[in-house]
């Protein structure tokens, strides 16, 4: 089994704003390409309007590139449907966003395990890979805490 989690090549993403004579071509991701093995981190960083967002957006499939390629756990997300790219990405992908989107009603542990419930684990099972993961991350005394009540 190889260690490569996410495979990008050469990804490029342009937009075009406003219309006709007027149009913008404006191009925010210029050939990037990287990849990322199991138990590595990654952090995008960067200035305001830099394409971070774009990136992200492109890695997790949300977005198409307007071209390169995309491989998460050696499948290409572009011969994928949507809802075939939507169950790959809960199986294998999580995002930790600048400011957190969080069910302030639930607790961090059921916030954690939500993902697992969406793919119809047990609630135990959930809630036990839930309490693993946010004990490995040092939350391992905050299961119970609020979003409001987490920093």
């Amino acid at each position: 089994m190889s260690d490569l989690v996410l495979d990008a090549t050469e990804l490029h993403r342009r937009f075009v704003e406003g219309r006709g004579a007027e149009a913008l071509d404006v191009s925010v991701l210029r050939g990037v390409s990287l990849q990322v093995r199991r138990g590595q981190t990654l952090a995008v960083v960067g200035a305001s309007g830099s394409g971070k967002s774009t990136l992200l957006h492109l890695l997790g499939g949300l977005d198409a590139p307007t071209s390169g390629r995309v491989e998460l756990m050696g499948r290409d997300f572009a011969g994928m449907d949507a809802a075939e790219q939507g169950r790959w990405r809960n199986r294998h992908l999580g995002f930790v966003y600048q400011f957190h989107h969080l069910l302030p009603e639930f607790n961090a542990l059921d916030n954690v395990a939500l993902p697992l419930r969406i793919r119809r684990e047990p609630a135990a099972v959930a809630q036990a890979a839930a309490r693993g993961l946010l004990q490995r991350v040092g939350l391992g005394a905050r299961l119970l805490h609020a979003p409001s009540q987490l920093s």
